[in-house]
């Protein structure tokens, strides 16, 4: 019971309220396996959109930003290519030893 209490410890670690950076997520791997871009950047400049942190990531038109990602990728939204992200970077980063 200790391993899954730390297990579950962890994880709480490393979401930290799903506050994980873009630059963690959206790996090349991640993009490159998921569009036809070869990693985030170029991802963003296929669409048109100019940002240049990800706190003006989250100002820019939404509507536009779900249109394209449908139209780019295989997710029906930006929040489920950002949980897709997210599952395979904590299933990296969790583990059982210390």
């Amino acid at each position: 019971m200790a391993d899954i209490d730390k297990l579950v410890n962890n994880i709480k670690t490393i979401v930290k309220d799903n506050q994980i950076p873009l630059n963690k997520l959206m790996t090349p791997d991640f993009i490159s396996s998921h569009t036809k871009y070869n990693d985030f950047d170029s991802l963003l400049a296929g669409g048109g959109f100019e940002i240049t942190d990800e706190k003006q990531f989250n100002l820019f038109p939404s509507n536009d930003w779900e249109a394209y990602i449908t139209r780019q990728t295989q997710f029906i939204s930006w929040r489920e290519m950002r949980m897709r992200a997210m599952v395979i970077y904590v299933g990296y980063q969790i583990t059982l030893d210390d």
